[in-house]
This record gives structure tokens, sequence and C-alpha cells, in this order.
């Protein structure tokens, strides 16, 4: 899951917006010019980690795994 998953997000995706924070201290994230595509790369890895956190759940004998991890609805950007 750390190596497969967020690893590889958070080493693309945080020097990337450090460098944008570092040029604008005040500014709001959402300005950001790749804003959306990096939401867009989280939310894939976020479905993909429910997956292991339900592997878990079960490995661990939880009951109705799927009511405690499994979002309603899906997340807003």
């Amino acid at each position: 899951m750390l190596n497969h998953e967020l690893r590889p997000l958070l080493s693309k995706w945080h020097p990337r917006l450090r460098e944008f924070e570092k040029a604008h201290p005040n500014g709001p994230e959402s300005a950001w010019a790749d804003n959306m595509t990096c939401r867009s790369e989280l939310r894939q890895v976020q479905a993909h980690l429910i997956g292991f956190a339900l592997g878990f759940a079960r490995l661990a004998g939880v009951r109705d795994a799927e009511l405690a991890i499994v979002p309603a609805s899906p997340p807003t950007p």
C-alpha cells in the first residue's frame, strides 16, 4: 500500500505543491495550476486505498467493514 500507492503520489505531488507554496506563501491552494490534476490523482489513490482497508478489515475479522470504510457518496473536489 505504501510503496505502490502513497509513496508515488506523495513523491510526485508534494515537491510541486511545496514549490507553489514557497512562491505564493499567502495564496490559496486552489490557485495552484496543478490543483485539479493532483486532486484527480488523489481520488484515484483514495479508491485504491479503500480496497486495502477492506482487505485489512477482513483479515482482522471486522464485521460489515464496508459500512465503516466505504464512503456513502464520492468525495467532492
